[in-house]
């Protein structure tokens, strides 16, 4: 296609140079047409300024305006009666020309498309997934069939959702419900997904049940998560006809690799000094603590810091929001070895030990800090 095209453009550049060189030879008469020509460049119309002539079934168009349709320099000579055309090595142009022959192929490839599809070569409902295909249901109407094809996408699609855990689905049909079973085998499995937060898991059965809605529509699912050698439930979930999601963590096993928060404490009380920018001594590390919430998402570590009169104008030119980089890098350690420990969600709090109040926040997700004046 791009080689007929240039061998156009060659003849119409020659069909150009040819109009003067006759024109200096002799006369003869010609039958003329203005205009009436379309002219599109890979694909995209161009709208030129000047106009086109057609002699004697020929199609002339002036070589300057053809040039700049190219992205081509050209010059005039009128002492020698010459035209001048260089190459350009512009890249916008060639990034324009390229981009207009991708929006010609896919317009051709458009046009072919709607033309099967109007011969019935290709279903108007083909799908250009590489998943494999599926007839979705309304209500408890559910063969078999489709319901073991719902289970074995599931395997395939969401048995590692997370890297290092491995889950097996099964899935039935019962009553006016689609039940769904969410299997843990291994110790290792277990224990790593006990180390998961709620919202995590929420978002795990959210998708899961999302995709099974996408097959199934009009149907309650219901499910739970278990492990194999428990006789209890880890998580237990409804999904109802209008997508929204209830959840419980019934008899949930908190089985943590740590002994809850006094595990945790250890880990911030490695810290016992920090420094600030502007400041050549140490803040020495009186107390801290740690807390986990309620829901098990989040974990906050409290410093108390020793501050004193010599420190002050140092820590008050730090105020604002992560104007300190050297504080923030001690928090940013502690952060992140609270995060391996729980995969939670960490942030930090500084406590001036003295008065009690409340002199810096640190947030690990987004790495800031903002530090409060002291007076």
């Amino acid at each position: 296609m791009r080689k007929g095209k240039n061998l156009v453009a060659i003849g119409l550049c020659l069909a150009m140079c040819y109009v003067p060189m006759q024109a200096a030879g002799y006369y003869r008469t010609k039958k003329v047409q203005y205009g009436g020509v379309n002219l599109y460049y890979n694909g995209a119309y161009q709208n030129t300024a000047a106009q086109t002539v057609i002699i004697d079934g020929t199609t002339y168009l002036p070589v300057k305006a053809f040039g700049n349709m190219l992205g081509l320099n050209i010059d005039w000579n009128q002492a020698s009666q010459t035209v001048m055309i260089n190459g350009t090595t512009t890249p916008v142009l060639s990034a324009q020309a390229e981009l207009q022959a991708k929006n010609y192929e896919i317009a051709t490839l458009r046009k072919e498309l709607e033309k099967l599809k109007n011969e019935g070569v290709v279903s108007s409902t083909t799908s250009t997934s590489t998943s494999t295909k599926y007839d979705t249901t309304s209500g408890t109407n559910i063969s078999s069939s489709e319901v073991s094809d719902t289970r074995r996408s599931l395997n395939n699609e969401y048995s590692d959702y997370f890297d290092d855990i491995d889950f097996d689905f099964s899935l039935s049909l019962s009553s006016n419900k689609l039940k769904v079973t969410i299997t843990i085998d291994s110790s290792s499995d277990y224990r790593k997904f006990n180390q998961l937060s709620r919202s995590r898991v929420k978002n795990f059965i959210e998708d899961v049940c999302k995709y099974i809605r996408d097959r199934h529509d009009d149907i309650v699912i219901s499910g739970a998560i278990e492990y194999t050698n428990s006789s209890r439930d880890l998580y237990r979930f409804n999904y109802s006809k209008s997508d929204y999601l209830s959840y419980s963590d019934y008899n949930y096993d908190y089985d943590y690799d740590y002994d809850d928060e006094e595990d945790l404490e250890d880990i911030v009380d490695d810290t016992t000094s920090v420094q600030i920018k502007g400041y050549s001594g140490n803040i020495n590390v009186r107390k801290s603590s740690v807390s986990l919430s309620n829901s098990r998402e989040y974990v906050n570590f409290n410093l108390y810091l020793d501050i004193t009169d010599d420190m002050k104008s140092a820590w008050n030119s730090n105020k604002g929001t992560n104007n300190d980089t050297t504080l923030r890098s001690y928090l940013k350690d502690i952060a992140r070895r609270l995060n391996t420990a729980t995969d939670y969600e960490v942030d930090g709090t500084l406590i001036n030990y003295s008065t009690g109040n409340t002199i810096g926040y640190y947030d690990y997700e987004d790495n800031e800090i903002y530090l409060y004046s002291i007076s």
